[in-house]
């Protein structure tokens, strides 16, 4: 069970990796509040899964080669501050 409301991988260039690894990771985290993915090396799309994430406040992705368009799921998580 998550404890957290929060995901940030230890580190720098961490331990997520892949558009599988995302989607099985965070696809069904709905109550996640803040996602750090920062630095990370990620060479994938941004999954539609993330659209699930309906309790997110923040969402930080730099410092990737995050190929492909936002999901336009994302862009209707209402509580998300752009």
């Amino acid at each position: 069970m998550l404890k957290s409301s929060s995901i940030r991988p230890p580190g720098r260039h961490g331990a997520i990796s892949g558009q599988d690894g995302m989607r099985g990771a965070i696809g069904n985290l709905s109550k996640l509040e803040e996602l750090y993915l920062g630095e990370n090396d990620l060479r994938c799309r941004i999954p539609q899964e993330m659209s699930n994430l309906i309790g997110l406040t923040l969402l930080s992705i730099p410092y990737n080669r995050l190929e492909g368009p936002i999901p336009v799921g994302i862009w209707n998580i209402s509580s998300l501050q752009m």
